[in-house]
């Protein structure tokens, strides 16, 4: 969908069409002109109002297009996604993207040489780095290589740093080394058992505490399941829980609303406020309900994801047969 300023336009321009008569009638009285005069004035209104959602619209999907510069494209719309690793040296960004929806699935298409055609941020509000004591970050799927960078900033500040990961089997586990080398500690959770511990991470977490272990904080990145049961488990020893939130988002500016979520009963953007709130306070019911929003959509997008052209990863390009 387009965001939210050119669907509002749209509802107008339409609502607008169908209160012709009546609109012309009060222009009549408003600006004393004749029904004629009134019925160009109303005329000029709607197709200056017209060409301006067309405009918008344009530049939308221009601003949702990577341009593939070997014969690949793609058409998604903008998407919350976390840098993983940095190098300056090199201007090169690492991301971890996890197939889901058409979009993310033409991320994991494109190959080197390939371009996004608008990658913006940082966005949002960072997590705040000091000396807290024991640090917990629990990672699942995507989350796994999004805890990196906060292990490494929290272990330079002076703090204990526990990495635990969950996934549901040992091949879909990754970065071990990378996190090791960032934290005091690696715990691996895998729900099949075949890796590490058997069960999920905040299984390792709540057995620590339950144990009387000293945990300052919590930082829980994954799936909004995997957040909310953390929240949940945790809230009885009453240690500090953040969780990083990525709902649905449109322009990333905390301008179109796509992304708000309740916090402590108050109206918040993940955008801008955001990622990480107080995982005690969100409300997970009405988060979990926005996030399936566009579940069928996502799952019926697959069926039209069209392939990469045979000649994009091909010396020949498409010469040979």
């Amino acid at each position: 969908g387009y965001n939210l300023s050119y669907l509002l336009g749209k509802v107008l321009l339409l609502r607008l069409r169908e209160l012709r008569a009546e609109v012309v009638r009060l222009l009549v009285w408003e600006i004393s002109k004749g029904q004629s005069e009134a019925e160009m004035e109303f005329t000029r209104t709607l197709d200056y109002l017209a060409a301006t959602l067309a405009v918008v619209r344009e530049r939308e999907e221009a601003a949702a297009v990577p341009v593939g510069r070997r014969g690949f494209a793609a058409v998604f719309r903008r998407a919350p996604l976390g840098v993983v690793f940095t190098d300056a040296s090199t201007g090169t960004i690492t991301l971890i993207v996890q197939e889901k929806g058409q979009s993310s699935r033409k991320l994991a298409l494109m190959r080197q040489g390939d371009a996004a055609a608008h990658i913006v941020g940082p966005l949002g509000t960072p997590i705040e780095i000091r000396k807290y004591g024991t640090v917990v970050l629990a990672g699942g799927c995507y989350g796994i290589g999004a805890v990196h960078p906060i292990a490494r900033a929290m272990k330079e500040a002076g703090n204990r740093v526990v990495v635990v990961t969950e996934a549901r089997s040992h091949y879909v586990s990754y970065y071990e080394r990378q996190l090791a080398e960032a934290a005091d500690e690696l715990i691996q959770a895998t729900v099949d058992g075949s890796s590490g511990v058997k069960g999920h991470a905040v299984d390792v977490i709540t057995a620590r505490l339950a144990a009387g272990e000293p945990v300052d904080l919590i930082v829980s990145v994954g799936c909004t399941f995997m957040m909310m049961i953390t929240a949940e488990e945790t809230r009885p020893y009453g240690v500090k829980t953040l969780a990083a939130l990525n709902p649905i988002m449109v322009d990333g500016t905390g301008m179109c609303g796509a992304c708000r979520v309740t916090v402590d009963d108050r109206t918040r953007f993940a955008c801008v406020d955001g990622p990480f709130f107080d995982a005690h306070l969100i409300d997970w019911n009405e988060l979990n309900d926005r996030r399936a929003a566009y579940g069928p959509e996502e799952i019926r997008s697959l069926l039209h994801t069209g392939p990469v052209d045979k000649f994009t990863h091909h010396a020949c390009q498409g010469a040979c047969k």
